[in-house]
Protein backbone atom coordinates (compact mmCIF):
# COMPACT_ATOMS: atom_id res chain seq x y z
CA UNK A 1 0.00 0.00 0.00
CA UNK A 2 1.34 3.59 -0.72
CA UNK A 3 0.81 6.46 1.54
CA UNK A 4 1.16 10.16 -0.47
CA UNK A 5 1.70 13.53 0.78
CA UNK A 6 1.07 17.08 -0.76
CA UNK A 7 4.36 19.00 -1.84
CA UNK A 8 5.83 21.43 -1.25
CA UNK A 9 3.32 22.45 1.35
CA UNK A 10 3.83 26.05 1.31
CA UNK A 11 4.05 26.51 -2.45
CA UNK A 12 0.12 25.34 -2.66
CA UNK A 13 -0.68 27.31 0.30
CA UNK A 14 0.57 30.06 -1.96
CA UNK A 15 -1.36 29.32 -4.91
CA UNK A 16 -4.97 28.76 -2.80
CA UNK A 17 -4.47 32.59 -1.74
CA UNK A 18 -3.98 33.87 -5.74
CA UNK A 19 -6.88 35.75 -6.68
CA UNK A 20 -9.73 33.00 -8.45
CA UNK A 21 -9.85 33.16 -12.02
CA UNK A 22 -13.36 33.73 -12.40
CA UNK A 23 -15.51 33.51 -15.69
CA UNK A 24 -18.65 32.69 -17.09
CA UNK A 25 -21.70 34.17 -17.78
CA UNK A 26 -23.94 37.13 -16.00
CA UNK A 27 -27.11 38.85 -16.42
CA UNK A 28 -26.86 42.98 -16.22
CA UNK A 29 -29.62 45.78 -16.34
CA UNK A 30 -28.65 49.49 -17.50
CA UNK A 31 -30.66 51.81 -16.02
CA UNK A 32 -30.60 55.13 -16.99
CA UNK A 33 -32.56 58.80 -16.86
CA UNK A 34 -31.81 62.31 -18.49
CA UNK A 35 -33.17 65.15 -17.64
CA UNK A 36 -33.05 67.79 -19.65
CA UNK A 37 -33.76 71.40 -18.33
CA UNK A 38 -34.10 75.03 -20.24
CA UNK A 39 -31.63 77.08 -18.35
CA UNK A 40 -31.96 80.03 -21.14
CA UNK A 41 -34.55 82.59 -21.60
CA UNK A 42 -35.56 81.87 -24.55
CA UNK A 43 -37.56 78.85 -25.80
CA UNK A 44 -35.32 75.89 -27.29
CA UNK A 45 -35.83 73.19 -29.30
CA UNK A 46 -35.17 69.84 -26.71
CA UNK A 47 -33.03 66.98 -28.34
CA UNK A 48 -30.33 64.14 -26.94
CA UNK A 49 -28.01 61.51 -28.58
CA UNK A 50 -26.43 59.30 -26.71
CA UNK A 51 -24.38 55.86 -27.06
CA UNK A 52 -26.85 52.49 -26.12
CA UNK A 53 -25.51 49.04 -25.65
CA UNK A 54 -25.49 46.72 -28.88
CA UNK A 55 -24.92 42.94 -29.72
CA UNK A 56 -21.16 43.40 -29.50
CA UNK A 57 -19.91 42.99 -33.04
CA UNK A 58 -15.91 41.25 -32.97
CA UNK A 59 -17.01 38.16 -33.25
CA UNK A 60 -16.73 36.92 -30.17
CA UNK A 61 -20.24 36.42 -29.04
CA UNK A 62 -19.27 38.21 -25.75
CA UNK A 63 -22.50 40.74 -25.42
CA UNK A 64 -25.91 40.25 -26.48
CA UNK A 65 -29.29 42.57 -25.50
CA UNK A 66 -32.26 41.06 -24.64
CA UNK A 67 -34.54 43.30 -23.61
CA UNK A 68 -34.99 46.83 -23.88
CA UNK A 69 -37.22 49.70 -23.84
CA UNK A 70 -36.74 53.43 -24.23
CA UNK A 71 -38.85 56.90 -23.78
CA UNK A 72 -40.12 58.46 -25.65
CA UNK A 73 -39.55 56.25 -28.88
CA UNK A 74 -36.27 57.87 -30.24
CA UNK A 75 -34.54 58.04 -33.53
CA UNK A 76 -32.00 54.83 -34.46
CA UNK A 77 -28.80 55.12 -36.82
CA UNK A 78 -25.16 54.03 -36.74
CA UNK A 79 -22.35 55.61 -35.92
CA UNK A 80 -18.77 54.06 -36.58
CA UNK A 81 -20.07 50.53 -35.86
CA UNK A 82 -21.55 51.74 -32.57
CA UNK A 83 -25.49 52.51 -31.92
CA UNK A 84 -26.62 55.94 -31.09
CA UNK A 85 -30.31 56.83 -30.56
CA UNK A 86 -31.67 60.13 -30.93
CA UNK A 87 -34.09 61.62 -28.85
CA UNK A 88 -36.31 64.57 -29.75
CA UNK A 89 -38.18 66.47 -26.52
CA UNK A 90 -40.14 69.06 -28.76
CA UNK A 91 -40.02 73.02 -27.17
CA UNK A 92 -38.42 73.95 -24.23
CA UNK A 93 -39.90 76.88 -22.46
CA UNK A 94 -37.45 78.80 -20.14
CA UNK A 95 -37.11 76.90 -16.28
CA UNK A 96 -39.01 73.74 -17.93
CA UNK A 97 -37.41 70.18 -18.13
CA UNK A 98 -38.09 66.82 -19.78
CA UNK A 99 -36.71 62.97 -19.18
CA UNK A 100 -35.60 60.62 -21.36
CA UNK A 101 -35.14 57.22 -19.47
CA UNK A 102 -33.86 53.66 -20.93
CA UNK A 103 -33.64 50.32 -19.45
CA UNK A 104 -31.53 47.76 -21.34
CA UNK A 105 -31.05 44.17 -19.97
CA UNK A 106 -27.54 42.44 -21.37
CA UNK A 107 -26.21 38.48 -20.89
CA UNK A 108 -22.56 38.69 -20.70
CA UNK A 109 -20.50 36.25 -20.99
CA UNK A 110 -16.62 36.12 -20.28
CA UNK A 111 -14.16 34.79 -22.59
CA UNK A 112 -10.73 33.55 -22.88
CA UNK A 113 -8.30 33.07 -26.13
CA UNK A 114 -6.19 29.61 -25.72
CA UNK A 115 -4.26 30.32 -28.97
CA UNK A 116 -2.86 33.28 -29.72
CA UNK A 117 0.39 33.08 -32.20
CA UNK A 118 -1.23 31.97 -35.65
CA UNK A 119 -0.05 32.32 -39.12
CA UNK A 120 -2.06 34.67 -41.15
CA UNK A 121 -2.31 38.24 -42.83
CA UNK A 122 -3.70 41.48 -41.79
CA UNK A 123 -6.76 41.52 -44.03
CA UNK A 124 -6.33 45.06 -46.26
CA UNK A 125 -9.55 46.85 -45.23
CA UNK A 126 -8.00 46.68 -41.31
CA UNK A 127 -4.92 48.66 -42.25
CA UNK A 128 -6.58 51.75 -41.86
CA UNK A 129 -6.28 51.14 -38.12
CA UNK A 130 -2.56 50.95 -38.40
CA UNK A 131 -2.66 55.09 -39.43
CA UNK A 132 -1.69 57.56 -36.23
CA UNK A 133 -4.28 60.26 -35.12
CA UNK A 134 -2.95 63.51 -34.64
CA UNK A 135 -2.90 64.95 -30.83
CA UNK A 136 -4.14 61.39 -29.54
CA UNK A 137 -1.93 58.21 -31.12
CA UNK A 138 0.88 59.81 -32.39
CA UNK A 139 3.92 58.66 -34.47
CA UNK A 140 6.55 60.70 -32.54
CA UNK A 141 9.96 59.71 -33.10
CA UNK A 142 10.42 59.12 -29.36
CA UNK A 143 7.41 56.60 -29.79
CA UNK A 144 8.56 54.89 -33.11
CA UNK A 145 11.42 54.03 -31.62
CA UNK A 146 10.06 52.64 -29.03
CA UNK A 147 8.25 50.89 -31.03
CA UNK A 148 10.70 49.53 -32.98
CA UNK A 149 12.51 48.38 -30.23
CA UNK A 150 9.83 46.35 -28.23
CA UNK A 151 9.04 44.56 -31.65
CA UNK A 152 9.33 40.50 -31.41
CA UNK A 153 9.73 37.56 -33.84
CA UNK A 154 5.77 37.85 -34.57
CA UNK A 155 2.94 39.84 -34.44
CA UNK A 156 2.16 38.09 -31.06
CA UNK A 157 5.52 38.40 -29.32
CA UNK A 158 5.10 41.79 -30.74
CA UNK A 159 2.31 42.69 -28.82
CA UNK A 160 2.92 40.82 -25.92
CA UNK A 161 6.01 43.44 -25.58
CA UNK A 162 4.49 45.80 -25.62
CA UNK A 163 1.51 45.17 -23.49
CA UNK A 164 4.19 44.30 -20.83
CA UNK A 165 6.29 47.33 -21.81
CA UNK A 166 3.21 49.80 -20.87
CA UNK A 167 2.23 48.27 -18.14
CA UNK A 168 5.13 48.73 -16.31
CA UNK A 169 5.84 52.15 -17.77
CA UNK A 170 3.14 53.88 -16.39
CA UNK A 171 1.93 54.41 -12.73
CA UNK A 172 -2.20 54.19 -12.28
CA UNK A 173 -3.85 57.29 -11.06
CA UNK A 174 -7.53 58.24 -11.36
CA UNK A 175 -7.01 61.64 -11.17
CA UNK A 176 -4.99 62.09 -13.93
CA UNK A 177 -7.21 64.41 -16.66
CA UNK A 178 -7.08 63.00 -20.20
CA UNK A 179 -3.58 62.54 -22.35
CA UNK A 180 -2.04 61.73 -25.41
CA UNK A 181 -0.03 58.54 -25.67
CA UNK A 182 3.03 60.88 -26.41
CA UNK A 183 1.60 62.52 -23.27
CA UNK A 184 1.29 59.59 -21.36
CA UNK A 185 4.44 58.25 -22.39
CA UNK A 186 6.84 61.02 -20.94
CA UNK A 187 4.59 61.97 -18.07
CA UNK A 188 4.32 57.85 -16.73
CA UNK A 189 0.93 58.03 -15.23
CA UNK A 190 -2.39 57.82 -16.25
CA UNK A 191 -5.57 56.03 -15.53
CA UNK A 192 -7.18 53.67 -18.12
CA UNK A 193 -7.73 55.84 -20.51
CA UNK A 194 -4.16 56.97 -20.91
CA UNK A 195 -2.76 53.28 -20.95
CA UNK A 196 -5.04 52.75 -23.33
CA UNK A 197 -4.00 55.37 -25.87
CA UNK A 198 -0.14 54.66 -25.70
CA UNK A 199 -0.93 50.87 -25.92
CA UNK A 200 -2.80 51.38 -29.46
CA UNK A 201 -0.31 54.18 -30.66
CA UNK A 202 2.21 51.77 -30.14
CA UNK A 203 0.37 48.49 -31.62
CA UNK A 204 -0.10 50.60 -34.66
CA UNK A 205 3.32 52.24 -34.89
CA UNK A 206 3.91 48.29 -35.11
CA UNK A 207 1.68 47.42 -37.92
CA UNK A 208 -0.83 46.39 -35.64
CA UNK A 209 -4.38 47.29 -35.99
CA UNK A 210 -5.53 48.74 -32.62
CA UNK A 211 -8.73 50.16 -31.50
CA UNK A 212 -10.43 51.92 -28.36
CA UNK A 213 -12.95 50.55 -26.45
CA UNK A 214 -15.26 52.23 -23.37
CA UNK A 215 -18.33 51.26 -21.60
CA UNK A 216 -18.08 49.76 -17.43
CA UNK A 217 -16.07 47.74 -15.37
CA UNK A 218 -18.63 46.15 -13.11
CA UNK A 219 -17.26 46.78 -9.27
CA UNK A 220 -19.64 45.46 -6.92
CA UNK A 221 -17.66 47.88 -4.24
CA UNK A 222 -18.75 50.70 -6.34
CA UNK A 223 -22.53 50.24 -5.57
CA UNK A 224 -24.72 50.48 -8.51
CA UNK A 225 -23.50 54.40 -10.10
CA UNK A 226 -22.21 53.31 -13.24
CA UNK A 227 -19.92 56.59 -13.62
CA UNK A 228 -18.23 55.36 -10.89
CA UNK A 229 -17.30 52.35 -13.08
CA UNK A 230 -16.66 54.11 -16.15
CA UNK A 231 -13.39 51.92 -18.40
CA UNK A 232 -11.29 52.15 -21.30
CA UNK A 233 -9.17 49.37 -23.19
CA UNK A 234 -8.60 48.04 -26.26
CA UNK A 235 -8.45 45.59 -28.76
CA UNK A 236 -5.75 44.34 -31.56
CA UNK A 237 -5.91 42.22 -34.34
CA UNK A 238 -3.26 39.22 -34.52
CA UNK A 239 -3.23 37.50 -37.89
CA UNK A 240 -4.90 34.50 -38.18
CA UNK A 241 -6.67 34.82 -34.61
CA UNK A 242 -9.32 38.34 -35.28
CA UNK A 243 -9.27 41.14 -32.78
CA UNK A 244 -8.48 40.66 -29.27
CA UNK A 245 -9.06 42.14 -26.21
CA UNK A 246 -5.89 43.83 -24.00
CA UNK A 247 -6.67 45.40 -20.95
CA UNK A 248 -3.81 47.12 -19.46
CA UNK A 249 -5.52 48.02 -15.86
CA UNK A 250 -7.92 45.45 -14.87
CA UNK A 251 -7.03 42.99 -12.39
CA UNK A 252 -3.51 43.99 -13.08
CA UNK A 253 -3.69 43.62 -16.52
CA UNK A 254 -5.36 41.05 -19.15
CA UNK A 255 -4.19 39.92 -22.56
CA UNK A 256 -6.44 38.01 -24.58
CA UNK A 257 -9.57 37.49 -22.41
CA UNK A 258 -12.12 39.52 -21.20
CA UNK A 259 -13.85 38.83 -17.83
CA UNK A 260 -17.88 39.20 -17.84
CA UNK A 261 -17.60 42.25 -15.55
CA UNK A 262 -16.56 44.43 -18.85
CA UNK A 263 -20.23 45.80 -21.13
CA UNK A 264 -18.65 47.31 -24.51
CA UNK A 265 -20.67 51.04 -24.75
CA UNK A 266 -18.69 52.33 -28.11
CA UNK A 267 -15.72 51.39 -29.94
CA UNK A 268 -13.31 54.41 -31.76
CA UNK A 269 -11.26 54.24 -34.55
CA UNK A 270 -9.75 57.53 -32.55
CA UNK A 271 -11.48 60.23 -35.04
CA UNK A 272 -14.46 61.15 -32.21
CA UNK A 273 -11.77 61.13 -29.43
CA UNK A 274 -10.50 64.35 -30.39
CA UNK A 275 -11.77 68.03 -29.90
CA UNK A 276 -10.01 71.17 -30.74
CA UNK A 277 -6.92 69.25 -30.38
CA UNK A 278 -7.12 68.00 -26.97
CA UNK A 279 -7.94 64.08 -25.97
CA UNK A 280 -11.91 64.10 -25.30
CA UNK A 281 -13.94 61.13 -24.47
CA UNK A 282 -17.07 60.87 -26.62
CA UNK A 283 -20.46 60.74 -24.39
CA UNK A 284 -23.88 62.46 -25.07
CA UNK A 285 -24.62 65.16 -27.04
CA UNK A 286 -27.77 67.35 -26.20
CA UNK A 287 -29.33 71.03 -27.40
CA UNK A 288 -28.00 74.57 -26.78
CA UNK A 289 -29.00 76.48 -24.21
CA UNK A 290 -29.97 73.63 -21.72
CA UNK A 291 -28.59 71.91 -18.91
CA UNK A 292 -28.21 67.65 -19.02
CA UNK A 293 -28.41 65.70 -15.84
CA UNK A 294 -27.84 62.09 -15.62
CA UNK A 295 -28.99 59.02 -13.21
CA UNK A 296 -26.82 56.08 -14.72
CA UNK A 297 -27.04 52.75 -12.63
CA UNK A 298 -25.39 49.52 -12.93
CA UNK A 299 -27.18 46.08 -11.94
CA UNK A 300 -25.84 42.78 -11.47
CA UNK A 301 -29.54 41.00 -11.90
CA UNK A 302 -28.37 37.19 -11.96
CA UNK A 303 -24.62 35.78 -11.48
CA UNK A 304 -23.23 33.48 -9.29
CA UNK A 305 -19.32 32.94 -8.70
CA UNK A 306 -17.53 30.07 -8.01
CA UNK A 307 -14.08 29.73 -5.29
CA UNK A 308 -12.14 26.76 -5.69
CA UNK A 309 -9.66 26.10 -2.34
CA UNK A 310 -8.14 23.01 -1.22
CA UNK A 311 -8.56 21.21 1.99
CA UNK A 312 -7.28 18.87 4.28
CA UNK A 313 -6.45 15.04 4.04
CA UNK A 314 -9.01 12.46 4.48
CA UNK A 315 -8.73 9.08 4.34
CA UNK A 316 -6.60 9.13 1.76
CA UNK A 317 -8.36 11.78 -0.60
CA UNK A 318 -7.46 15.50 -1.17
CA UNK A 319 -10.73 17.17 0.57
CA UNK A 320 -11.58 20.33 -2.07
CA UNK A 321 -14.16 22.76 -1.65
CA UNK A 322 -16.21 25.16 -3.82
CA UNK A 323 -17.87 28.13 -2.24
CA UNK A 324 -20.65 29.47 -4.44
CA UNK A 325 -21.99 32.80 -4.09
CA UNK A 326 -25.02 34.52 -5.43
CA UNK A 327 -23.79 37.81 -6.71
CA UNK A 328 -27.10 39.19 -8.56
CA UNK A 329 -30.39 40.56 -7.27
CA UNK A 330 -32.18 37.57 -8.26
CA UNK A 331 -32.97 33.79 -7.04
CA UNK A 332 -30.78 30.80 -8.69
CA UNK A 333 -32.12 27.28 -8.91
CA UNK A 334 -30.96 24.35 -9.78
CA UNK A 335 -26.83 25.08 -9.61
CA UNK A 336 -24.86 22.49 -11.28
CA UNK A 337 -21.69 21.84 -9.75
CA UNK A 338 -18.56 19.83 -11.68
CA UNK A 339 -15.37 19.50 -11.05
CA UNK A 340 -12.84 18.85 -13.30
CA UNK A 341 -9.41 16.84 -12.99
CA UNK A 342 -7.00 15.59 -15.05
CA UNK A 343 -8.23 11.86 -15.38
CA UNK A 344 -4.88 10.14 -15.41
CA UNK A 345 -3.90 12.00 -12.35
CA UNK A 346 -7.39 11.84 -10.26
CA UNK A 347 -10.37 9.62 -9.98
CA UNK A 348 -13.01 11.60 -11.58
CA UNK A 349 -15.86 12.85 -9.61
CA UNK A 350 -19.69 12.84 -9.95
CA UNK A 351 -21.09 16.85 -10.07
CA UNK A 352 -23.37 18.02 -7.59
CA UNK A 353 -26.80 20.09 -7.14
CA UNK A 354 -28.09 22.73 -4.73
CA UNK A 355 -31.49 23.34 -5.12
CA UNK A 356 -31.59 27.09 -4.82
CA UNK A 357 -29.07 30.01 -3.95
CA UNK A 358 -30.75 33.26 -2.63
CA UNK A 359 -29.31 36.99 -3.18
CA UNK A 360 -25.71 37.75 -0.91
CA UNK A 361 -26.09 33.82 -0.10
CA UNK A 362 -23.33 31.22 -0.18
CA UNK A 363 -23.07 27.68 0.19
CA UNK A 364 -20.00 25.40 0.17
CA UNK A 365 -20.09 22.25 -1.86
CA UNK A 366 -17.40 19.32 -0.73
CA UNK A 367 -15.41 16.75 -3.38
CA UNK A 368 -13.08 14.55 -2.24
CA UNK A 369 -10.06 13.40 -4.79
CA UNK A 370 -8.79 9.89 -5.01
CA UNK A 371 -4.58 10.24 -6.50
CA UNK A 372 -4.24 7.72 -8.83
CA UNK A 373 -0.11 9.05 -9.30
CA UNK A 374 1.87 12.05 -8.44
CA UNK A 375 1.17 14.99 -10.30
CA UNK A 376 2.92 18.69 -11.17
CA UNK A 377 0.72 22.02 -11.00
CA UNK A 378 -2.09 19.46 -12.15
CA UNK A 379 -5.17 22.02 -13.41
CA UNK A 380 -8.16 21.48 -11.14
CA UNK A 381 -11.79 23.64 -12.68
CA UNK A 382 -14.62 24.05 -10.73
CA UNK A 383 -17.72 25.03 -13.00
CA UNK A 384 -21.19 26.01 -12.20
CA UNK A 385 -24.18 26.37 -14.16
CA UNK A 386 -27.44 28.00 -12.53
CA UNK A 387 -31.04 28.89 -13.61
CA UNK A 388 -32.46 32.27 -13.22
CA UNK A 389 -35.42 34.45 -14.52
CA UNK A 390 -33.93 35.81 -17.00
CA UNK A 391 -32.17 32.47 -17.86
CA UNK A 392 -28.68 30.74 -17.75
CA UNK A 393 -25.99 32.09 -15.59
CA UNK A 394 -22.30 30.14 -15.28
CA UNK A 395 -18.88 30.57 -13.29
CA UNK A 396 -15.62 28.68 -13.21
CA UNK A 397 -12.44 28.90 -10.83
CA UNK A 398 -9.47 26.98 -11.97
CA UNK A 399 -6.38 26.47 -9.45
CA UNK A 400 -3.46 24.56 -9.54
CA UNK A 401 -2.43 20.65 -7.34
CA UNK A 402 0.82 19.18 -6.86
CA UNK A 403 0.78 15.59 -5.54
CA UNK A 404 4.10 13.72 -4.71
CA UNK A 405 3.26 9.96 -4.14
CA UNK A 406 5.81 8.26 -2.12
CA UNK A 407 6.34 3.79 -1.52
CA UNK A 408 5.14 3.19 2.50
CA UNK A 409 7.97 2.65 4.31
CA UNK A 410 8.99 -1.03 4.82
CA UNK A 411 6.58 -2.56 7.59
CA UNK A 412 8.17 -2.78 11.10
CA UNK A 413 8.50 -6.38 12.25
CA UNK A 414 5.73 -7.55 14.30
CA UNK A 415 6.53 -8.53 18.30
CA UNK A 416 6.16 -12.25 18.06
CA UNK A 417 8.97 -12.16 15.03
CA UNK A 418 11.42 -9.97 17.34
CA UNK A 419 11.02 -13.40 19.50
CA UNK A 420 11.72 -15.87 17.51
CA UNK A 421 14.77 -13.70 16.09
CA UNK A 422 15.60 -13.21 19.85
CA UNK A 423 15.38 -17.41 20.62
CA UNK A 424 17.39 -18.07 17.26
CA UNK A 425 20.17 -15.69 18.05
CA UNK A 426 20.22 -17.55 21.72
CA UNK A 427 20.58 -20.88 20.15
CA UNK A 428 23.19 -19.85 18.01
CA UNK A 429 25.26 -18.55 21.41
CA UNK A 430 24.80 -21.41 23.25
CA UNK A 431 25.79 -23.90 20.78
CA UNK A 432 29.24 -21.88 20.34
CA UNK A 433 29.24 -21.55 23.93
CA UNK A 434 29.29 -26.10 23.90
CA UNK A 435 31.89 -25.98 21.45
CA UNK A 436 34.61 -24.37 23.09
CA UNK A 437 34.27 -26.12 26.19
CA UNK A 438 34.46 -29.24 24.19
CA UNK A 439 37.90 -28.32 22.92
Amino acid sequence: MNRWICFPFSLLLFLLFLPPSFAGSSIYSFQATYRLTNTSSYEVEGWLEIFVFDNENFGWDYQVVLEENFFPTPQEFRGEDNRVLKFLLGKLSPGSWKEVRLIQLLRVEGKKWERLEREGEIPQELLKFTAPVPNLWEDAPELKEKAEELRGETPYLTARNLFEFVKNHLRYENWVPDQSALQAYRNRVGKCTEFTNLFIALARLSGLPAKFLAGYGYNSKLGENAEEMGHAFAILYLPGVGWVPVDETWMGGQFGELGEDHLILFSSDGSNLVKNGRVSIPGEKWSGGTKLEKFLYLYREAAVEADLKRGGLENGKIAVMVTLRNTGRSILEDLTVRLEVEEDSFRPVAPQMVKRLSPREEVEVDFYLEPLRGAENSPLRAEVWARSPYGEVSSESTMFLTVVIEPAPSPLPLPSELLLSAVAGLVVVVVLILLLKRR
